[in-house]
């Protein structure tokens, strides 16, 4: 009868490093004749064999070792054997920075690992787990490990029987970002009036409605657009591996440049006293909407330095008065020129005859389309002979009335631009 089967226990051990015990192995048993009778991965390798004279190969990762051994049929025969693998352990770990933890399995989660030989070893497949550790076979090899759009590259040299720790950082750093309008003011913290762009291309990040954002990014240099008050302003900002920093970027203000005409045709007015401006914030970066920044101004041609956003400009000239809103950007010259639509009145008045006047009193009321005046004097002045104003185009009645109770009165109907002078005889 044929020799009854041996319990064999095969062990793959790494040097120094010994059994092989926390990787699986992949093993492949040849008889003499060279039929696999074992083709298969375990930890440890138990098998039961008839005595004879076997090959052994053992492969783990992209090491591998192979030797022959004899099944005794002996009793007392241990038919244990050892097949040397000629490798070195790989640890790895991924980390933020060199001074940082290792990344844990849900910190790395979707890691992609890559190891490339360079000494002609065979391939290497990595599990996509926070710290793999590996078998390799001896020589030089370059380690990858990309997350996130993020990669990370470093050089290791496998010794047989040793292990090689290496832990792979992706050199980050974080920043917060914040605005203000001066170096030493404090930050801006209007979310909605802010949006970021930090760097450039496909792996540009676009922050909105966040008026300070922390960002951790890779160390290096970065640009950044802020959009603030209706303009944008450029910046750079460094981040460092292992560094947690602020970086200010300074919004800076714009101009007002304010000039004001009686009509499309006229020319810029250049009297101080015929304009009064009045200039208020509606959402200005850093100014609380409402209060008056400049009211009642008596500069013909201002020029005002404001807060990036939206303003609110209003001119009285005369009794005409306008309102228009415009938006500053930062470091920008923002012209506007309003038209009033108005035009300028000079009214005389003499008597017929007897005494001069010592003091006329004259009213101005519009009139409505019938010919009917408003109850209430648009403008009302009194001079011993001549006054003058600025009046919104349309019908007006002007009436004058002297210290002796000599009355006048006309009905005349103004454009915009114009220049007219009324002469009143008083009765």
């Amino acid at each position: 009868p044929p020799p009854a089967p041996r319990q064999v226990r095969l062990a793959a051990v790494a040097g120094a490093l010994g059994e092989i015990v926390d990787a699986p192995v992949r093993w492949r048993i040849l008889d003499e004749s060279g039929r696999s009778v074992y083709d298969g991965t375990s930890r440890g390798l138990g098998l039961a064999l008839t005595p004879g004279t076997y090959r052994a190969e053992a492969r783990a990762d992209n090491a591998r070792g192979e030797a022959t051994f004899t099944v005794s049929a002996e009793d007392d025969a241990r038919n244990e054997f050892a097949v040397a693998v000629e490798a070195g352990r790989l640890d790895l770990a991924l980390a933020a920075h060199a001074k940082a933890e290792p990344f844990t399995d849900l910190e790395a989660q979707g890691v992609a690992w890559t190891i490339e030989p360079g000494d002609g070893q065979g391939a290497v497949e990595v599990p996509p787990v926070a710290r793999p550790s590996l078998l390799l076979a001896p020589g030089r090899y370059t380690v990858r490990a990309r997350l996130q759009g993020m990669e990370a590259v470093a050089p290791a040299e496998i010794v047989p029987g040793k292990p090689v720790s290496l832990t792979l950082d992706f050199r980050l750093g974080s920043v917060t970002l914040e605005a203000a309008l001066t170096e030493d003011g404090p930050p801006l913290d209007d979310d909605a009036a802010l949006a970021w762009r930090v760097g450039e291309g496909g792996s540009q990040r676009v922050i909105e409605g966040e008026a300070r954002p922390r960002l951790t990014l890779p160390e290096g240099t970065y640009p950044v657009a802020l959009s603030a008050g209706g303009g944008e302003v450029a910046a750079q900002v460094q981040v460092t591996a292992g560094e947690d920093r602020v970086e200010r970027v300074i919004v800076k203000g714009g101009e007002l440049a304010l000039s004001a005409r009686l009509g499309p045709e006229s020319p810029v007015l250049e009297d101080w006293r015929d304009t009064f401006w009045r200039v208020e914030p509606i959402a200005a970066l850093g100014v609380a909407a409402g209060p008056e920044s400049a009211q009642d101004l008596p500069v013909a041609q201002p020029t005002l330095t404001l807060a990036p956003g939206r303003w609110r400009v209003g001119i009285r000239s005369g009794v005409a008065t306008a309102e228009r809103e415009v938006t500053i950007e930062p470091e920008a010259v923002t012209p506007l020129e309003v038209v009033l639509g108005a035009a300028r009145l000079t009214m005389r008045a003499a008597p017929a005859a007897g005494t001069p006047s010592v003091n006329v009193v004259f009213e101005v009321h519009a009139l409505a389309e019938d010919g009917t005046p408003a109850p209430d004097a648009t403008y009302a002045g009194g001079a011993p002979e001549e006054l003058h104003t600025i009046l919104p185009a349309g019908r007006w009645r002007v009436t004058a009335v002297d210290s002796d109770n000599r009355r006048a009165e006309a009905d005349l109907t103004l454009e915009p631009g114009e220049e007219r002078r009324v002469e009143l005889v008083l009765q």
